[in-house]
């Protein structure tokens, strides 16, 4: 950085939680390249598991959202769509909020705030 200090980016964690057939999945920190995968997985073993009828991925900790991030959301909704339960956004907010808007994804993935 030009003043000398140096850019830390946030470590990544998944937090779960569950109520009857709800899976919560509170993101914490950037969804980027390198931890899509992870996330991936984990909906996905989510949406694979009998009891689940829908998955909440909870953006109110999330500071940054890539493309690769975006898209690993879409095909996340995509995959609960093909095996008949939900998957939806909640809690963006910010610049993770604006990138979801400005791509037109707000209403496609559900976003409650």
């Amino acid at each position: 950085m030009p003043d000398g200090s140096v850019a830390v980016s946030t470590p990544f964690s998944i937090r779960e939680s569950a109520s009857g057939d709800v899976v919560r999945l509170e993101l914490v920190g950037e969804i980027d390249l390198a931890n899509i995968v992870r996330i991936r997985d984990r909906v996905q073993d989510h949406l694979d598991a009998a009891p689940t009828s829908e998955v909440v991925a909870d953006l109110s900790a999330t500071t940054f959202i890539d493309s690769a991030g975006v898209g690993m959301l879409v095909g996340c909704r995509r995959a609960a769509a093909e095996t008949g339960k939900a998957f939806i956004v909640t809690g963006a907010v910010g610049v993770v909020a604006m990138v979801l808007d400005t791509m037109g994804l707000t209403t496609y993935l559900g976003h409650r705030p």
